[in-house]
């Protein structure tokens, strides 16, 4: 068992412990670095060859009506590119694809580390939980969503809520949940700040940093 440092309702210090040892929170850990910044690279190369592509752009007049093409049009566009323009165009595309493949990866990642903090080791109870969210109307959109559906479908099958694991409170998507619907803004005081970057290996991300890493938002 390892034990993390986290906040009750009143502010005061709870030990709490986790089902995960501390080489596993370690491991965790790498991982959340390593998506990000494979991330954040997409997002840097993405932008340089936007500003490139916008270059291109300012020399043709139907570039500027991309947006406003149906789908068909738009496709049939893609297919008279040539030159610089298509190959920039191309790269830009490519990147984006692998930036949305990360990105979906790391919610998949997410997904489990919710089931596990909730179910453990029991399958069935997971696959309870999945099938049992999956009758809420509508789809989670973000990390956030996910998790929140996942502990409902929880209090619904065990009619009890879920221990506080501050582990899964830190999401690999740089959201921040609240498992037991206390205070949400731990991650924002000294104590939380500290605790994210031990586990994420960088501050807690602001909303537009969670927007630009999040698939579905």
């Amino acid at each position: 068992m390892a034990k993390l440092i986290t906040q009750d309702e009143d502010g005061n210090d709870v030990e709490v412990e986790i089902d995960y040892t501390p080489e596993q929170i370690e491991e965790l850990k790498t991982k959340a670095e390593e998506s990000t910044a494979k991330i954040d690279e997409f997002t840097k190369k993405i932008e340089e060859k936007e500003a490139e592509l916008e270059k291109l752009r300012s020399k043709d007049l139907n570039f500027s009506k991309y947006r406003e093409k149906t789908e068909e049009e738009k496709k049939k566009w893609e297919e008279g590119l040539k030159g610089d323009v298509k190959e920039v165009y191309d790269e830009l595309k490519v990147l984006k694809e692998e930036r949305i493949t990360e990105k979906t990866k790391r919610f998949d990642s997410a997904k489990k580390a919710v089931l596990s903090s909730l179910a453990g080791d029991n399958e069935d109870l997971k696959k309870s939980i999945e099938n049992r969210a999956a009758d809420f109307v509508g789809e989670a959109q973000t990390e956030e969503e996910m998790e929140k559906r996942f502990r409902q479908a929880y209090v619904l099958i065990k009619e009890e809520s879920p221990k506080p694991n501050p582990l899964y409170e830190m999401k690999p998507g740089g959201s921040f949940g609240d498992p037991t619907d206390t205070p949400p803004d731990f991650v924002k005081t000294e104590r939380g700040k500290q605790t994210y970057e031990a586990l994420f290996g960088r501050p807690p991300m602001t909303h537009e940093e969670i927007k630009k890493n999040n698939p579905f938002m």
